[in-house]
């Protein structure tokens, strides 16, 4: 009997070091390095996934991604800013939306944590481990064995992290193809003020840690349509800005002028809408945006301009 539990002990312990040593490869020796010509970074959801076209804009590199909350959105920046000393100013969507209350579930929701969570699981510290297991224990124990496979299959990849945590999203489908809503429970319907307790927290998280890494760092809200439902919580969102983040510059987009047929849907540009965006976009930050004194006013400014061309 002896011996069979000092083997089962073996094993157990064998399996335990090899899962350290996974983790730790990754955690220490991950790559998150970007080309040194890139000092702005764009980090966010789906709205500046669609919107930013890095490709279109010099110096700018777009790691947004879908569904993201700024939970992982901040693993994501320890890691990129550490490794890249050059970046100096991040631009973090901050929209409606970031500030409702169902942003909470997406750090702890099934689906939300058996993607993400293999992703950024060696980038965790206790806080955020105590906050997924109180949360959702069962998924983040099963997700566990997914992600060690996840990140054993990141050796193969040289632990080339930089395409596998988001980027500019091409999106196809038509304004009339789609008009995509956002997933709200009734009583957040009722009262569209609910507010995020975790998700500001970890923007707030987010914020210091720029701070303390020398960034500076610009709340921005990408272009949406007139029509999109998430301007219910508009007078908290303002509220918001002009008071705990009164701090930091906002830098508003939401009004920059798209046809229909350049949206995908009520919230975020296709490919059409996101070239025309991000085209305008690079002519103003080679025209000083980060360098005016009031640059709401100079895109405000810049904005009225296409209005009166069209």
């Amino acid at each position: 009997m002896k011996k069979f539990l000092r083997k089962v002990l073996g094993f157990v312990s064998s399996l335990l070091l090899i899962f350290l040593f996974v983790f730790g490869l990754n955690r220490y020796f991950s790559d998150f390095g970007i080309n040194s010509e890139n000092t702005t970074l764009v980090i966010g959801h789906s709205h500046s996934e669609c919107a930013y076209n890095d490709s279109l804009i010099f110096g700018v590199s777009n790691y947004s991604e879908s569904g993201e909350t700024y939970f992982y959105n901040y693993l994501k920046i320890k890691k990129l800013i550490i490794q890249n000393p050059h970046i100096d100013k991040i631009l973090i969507e901050f929209t409606n939306n970031q500030i409702k209350r169902y942003m909470d579930n997406r750090i702890w929701e099934d689906k939300y944590i058996s993607y993400r969570f293999p992703k950024y699981v060696s980038f965790m510290d206790k806080n955020d481990f105590k906050l997924l297991f109180a949360k959702n224990p069962m998924y983040f124990k099963s997700s566990f064995s997914v992600s060690f496979k996840s990140n054993f299959q990141m050796l193969a990849k040289r632990l080339n992290y930089t395409t596998e945590i988001g980027g500019y999203k091409y999106l196809e489908r038509n304004f009339t193809d789609s008009t995509e809503e956002e997933n709200v429970t009734t009583e957040e319907k009722i009262n569209p003020n609910l507010i995020s307790v975790y998700n500001i927290e970890y923007l707030d998280k987010m914020i210091t840690f720029c701070k303390e890494n020398n960034v500076k760092v610009f709340l921005i809200r990408s272009p949406l349509h007139k029509n999109y439902d998430g301007f219910d919580n508009e007078v908290m969102f303002q509220n918001l800005l002009n008071t705990k983040y009164k701090e930091f510059e906002f830098l508003d987009f939401a009004k920059f002028p798209l046809n229909n047929d350049e949206y995908g849907d009520f919230q975020h540009l296709n490919h059409k809408g996101a070239r025309k965006y991000s085209l305008w976009f690079d002519v103003i930050l080679k025209k000083g945006l980060f360098e005016k004194a009031n640059k709401q006013h100079f895109i405000n400014t810049e904005i009225n301009s296409l209005n009166i061309e069209l």
